[in-house]
């Protein structure tokens, strides 16, 4: 199984903690205010680009006004509405990577 990062189910995360934080009617620059940390962890918490614990998600939650089990009522909703074809489970085969010059079997 991939790493969670490179999974569509990290994307949709992601997708929620933006949405989160824009239904606050905040900009990154004001949540980060608000979480006494700079606007640029915002911005990578949400590119992705920066994994967050689930301290800090309840943190990011807070912040927004809400709270850690809204978060996760978001992301179970958007992983549930995602198509069959994006979620991978673990009995699925991992898809064989080419190389360059090589030939996928």
């Amino acid at each position: 199984m991939p790493k969670s990062i490179h999974r569509e189910e990290f994307r949709a995360a992601l997708r929620c903690l933006h949405e989160m934080r824009r239904k606050a009617g905040l900009t990154q620059a004001e949540l980060g205010q608000r979480m006494n940390r700079p606007q640029s962890f915002v911005s990578n918490g949400e590119g992705g680009f920066r994994r967050l614990d689930m301290l800090q998600l309840l943190e990011w939650a807070n912040a927004c006004g809400s709270n850690l089990a809204t978060l996760g009522a978001m992301i179970d909703r958007e992983v549930a509405n995602m198509a069959p074809t994006q979620k991978r489970t673990k009995s699925e085969p991992q898809a064989k990577r080419k190389r360059k010059g090589q030939r996928v079997r």
